[in-house]
């Protein structure tokens, strides 16, 4: 075939002939990117990382919930509003999931739910005593505190959102590091953190406190 530029990355290089990527059969893929093509014409792909099985798709949660809470504290400076309200709802999202299955409260196994409260899906064993009091007790007090009030501004469109919100982010994130500890002790990840695969690089040394308002749209 002849050769092609990445309209991605620029690459110049020849780039890999057909083969089989993901189960699916490309032309050409990018010896720098790994973008896959049919031809000349590229073909974009709206995939998050894999996960096989359970247990990752809570690491995936505890990955995503850092990103998003490190690049707000880098602070808002330079930041799109558009940008800065997706970080904060990313941020929402990733907490409210994270709380619901360290409590297991409203765990729906016919739906497919993935919690404490059934964990022989994913650890194949129950939860120990130390477990309950260090990892699910601890949740449940956080699903008081935070999961209504983060539902009720993101999960549909609700009068409560004409009111200034005033999320403690810092005090969030806190609140299900201390979980996850516990959690990460008695049930280790496989593999590589989310921030680790994404090559994205942290500023562990920033200090700033977070306190920040309902997502907005400039008009």
């Amino acid at each position: 075939m002849s050769q092609l530029t990445c309209p991605r990355c620029e690459n110049s290089q020849p780039l890999q002939t057909a083969r089989q990527f993901r189960g699916k059969s490309y032309e050409a893929i990018c010896t720098r990117c790994g973008q896959y093509f049919f031809g000349s014409l590229i073909v974009i792909s709206f995939e998050r990382t894999e996960k096989d099985t359970a247990l990752e798709i809570v690491y995936y949660e505890w990955d995503m919930l850092n990103f998003t809470f490190e690049r707000l504290q880098k602070g808002k400076s330079g930041v799109l509003q558009v940008d800065w309200n997706l970080l904060i709802e990313g941020f929402l999202v990733h907490a409210r999931n994270l709380i619901r299955f360290f409590s297991g409260r409203e765990h729906r196994s016919d739906k497919g739910d993935v919690s404490t409260a059934d964990p022989e899906v994913w650890a194949r064993r129950k939860l120990t005593e130390n477990e309950i009091k260090t990892i699910q007790a601890p949740a449940l007090l956080l699903e008081d505190e935070h999961f209504q009030k983060i539902s009720r501004y993101l999960q549909h469109c609700t009068i409560y959102r004409l009111t200034p919100a005033d999320w403690q982010l810092e005090k969030m994130h806190s609140q299900i590091a201390a979980i996850l500890k516990s959690f990460e002790a008695a049930f280790p990840r496989v593999g590589k953190p989310e921030m680790a695969l994404m090559a994205i690089e942290s500023d562990s040394n920033s200090t700033a406190t977070l306190t920040v308002g309902p997502p907005i749209v400039e008009v």
